[in-house]
């Protein structure tokens, strides 16, 4: 059988053989390509093989199109693999999964927004001051009752025209024990205000107030909103490139911004990378931005892996509060199999409300602005497909809307109180908590002088009855009975020794008082 042998002939003429599609040259022959991998256009000399994470088990392949990826519950670590391995009921592993992972994406929505202020301070430590300063102040004035010095505790009192009791005598000033512990009493009390006074001001002082006020009200104050805003985009199992060694996004990657303003001084940026777990994610930054009427961000990737298991947003501005921002995070995840490809749009609506900060503390800046972002209505996933469907669907677009509210924040931090107002709120405290000191030292010292004089009393009645008892038994003799005396001189007997004070006493001694009695 004869043949012709086209490479002599197109060696002698400095041609050589162009492979088709699908094939390799080698060994002076075209070969197929093998299972797992694919040549694209004429004169190949290798195949190449397709990527982990995807497969090809047809001989041949003329596009990179046809590796597929693993579908859901695969994966495949290998390059150039004509099959996917099975992944574990432990093991999640989205469409074109390259290694599988012990974590499961869910939908869910994170948001995190400014909190009310509070400024850098633990309450405890006003609480362990009074507590601390109440126990050493009972310690000093205990210390001084059970001392050699117990009677220079009268010379504390200041309520030396306070200790007269009858209306009857003229004021006579004096100074007195119970006086001086309630003095001591005062000066605790007026030193657990005073420090207490002195850490809530330093520490704990300003106050925040927010309202929300119609949008142009607030507009004939600033004339801008101004903002810095960040945008990122997470693709999950992205199957191309995604971007460049430089993380610049790729050729066939187009981020288009619509009613984004940019004021004086401010800088946009775009960005794209890839990590080993085949997320892509680009980031559109603008500091110093302003919004227009319904500003909007539109993400269309043209490469010819452009499809992802999943679609997360991250929106984060600048809220104008000074030391917090406004960001949320919605993701949305293909169904069971299917990937995100195809002509319509997953879209994502988000509402940005203008916020607005004045201040008339050093410690914050006199006046800033912003925007709180929050979530509108649920996202809508657009077009999937499934693996089988990949070569007739092209194309990821992303769209993301922003709506600005009519109303806007308003939040104003001020001091809570001045200097003036401290002063003055401890001027009446302390006056207050002295002349309550002052009521209960009278109420106590009352007490005190009304038992004192009834057991002077009872003292005397003592004295008397015994001095009674013994000139009538021991000095006129047993011999004096009670039958001589006249009636009425038995009766006073009678009254006196039958008084249980005069038992008392006589049951102790019948010469002197007993101490109960004095």
């Amino acid at each position: 059988m004869a043949y012709i042998d086209l490479n002599d002939t197109l060696s002698a003429y400095g041609k050589e053989i162009l492979c088709s599609p699908g094939t390799y040259h080698s060994e002076n022959s075209c070969k197929r390509c093998p299972k797992g991998t694919y040549s694209e256009g004429f004169g190949n000399k290798i195949c190449t093989k397709c990527k982990a994470g995807s497969y090809n088990n047809a001989f041949a392949a003329t596009t990179k199109r046809q590796c597929y990826p693993c579908p859901y519950g695969y994966f495949n670590i290998h390059e150039g693999a004509s099959d996917c391995f099975q992944c574990s009921s432990l093991e999640y592993c989205p469409v074109g999964t390259r290694s599988p992972g012990n974590y499961n994406l869910t939908e869910t929505t994170l948001s995190i927004q400014p909190t009310i202020y509070k400024q850098d301070f633990d309450s405890s430590t006003k609480t362990n001051f009074q507590i601390y300063s109440s126990i050493a102040w009972t310690l000093v004035i205990l210390g001084f009752l059970f001392s050699r010095y117990k009677g220079n505790i009268k010379y504390f009192d200041l309520y030396v025209e306070n200790h007269d009791y009858d209306i009857s005598q003229s004021v006579v000033r004096k100074q007195t024990m119970i006086g001086g512990i309630f003095t001591l009493f005062f000066f605790a009390a007026a030193f657990i205000l005073i420090g207490s006074s002195i850490i809530q001001y330093f520490w704990d002082n300003v106050n925040e107030i927010k309202t929300l006020q119609p949008l142009v009200v607030l507009e004939e104050e600033v004339d801008h909103f101004y903002t810095d805003l960040t945008v990122k985009v997470y693709l999950i199992k992205y199957s191309d490139s995604c971007s460049t060694l430089s993380n610049k996004c790729a050729e066939n990657i187009f981020i288009k911004k619509l009613n984004i303003g940019k004021g004086l001084g401010s800088s946009e940026n775009i960005f794209c990378e890839k990590d080993i777990e085949d997320t892509c994610t680009m980031t559109y930054t603008c500091e110093n931005c302003w919004f227009e009427s319904g500003p909007e961000i539109q993400v269309d990737l043209q490469e010819d892996y452009s499809f992802a298991a999943g679609v997360f947003i991250n929106i984060t501005t600048s809220s104008s509060i000074p030391e917090s921002i406004s960001s949320i995070y919605v993701g949305l995840l293909a169904d069971k199999g299917k990937v995100f490809i195809g002509p319509k749009s997953s879209s994502f609506y988000f509402t940005l409300t203008p916020s607005y900060f004045t201040s008339s503390l050093s410690a914050f800046p006199s006046s800033m602005t912003g925007y709180h972002v929050s979530m509108d209505t649920p996202p809508d996933p657009g077009s999937q497909y499934e693996v089988n469907e990949l070569s007739t669907a092209t194309q990821l677009r992303v769209k993301i809307f922003l709506g600005i509210t009519s109303t806007a924040m308003y939040t104003k931090r001020e001091i809570n109180d001045d200097v003036y107002t401290v002063i003055s709120a401890l001027l009446g405290s302390i006056a207050g908590v002295m002349s309550l000191s002052m009521i209960f030292m009278r109420l106590s010292e009352r007490k005190y002088l009304q038992i004192r004089k009834k057991n002077e009393i009872n003292k005397k009645l003592c004295e008397v009855l015994d001095n009674h008892y013994i000139f009538k038994y021991e000095l006129q003799g047993p011999q004096l009975s009670m039958a001589s005396l006249p009636n009425d001189t038995v009766e006073q007997e009678k009254f006196f020794f039958s008084n249980p004070l005069t038992d008392a006493c006589r049951s102790k001694t019948s010469k002197v008082c007993p101490e109960e009695c004095t």
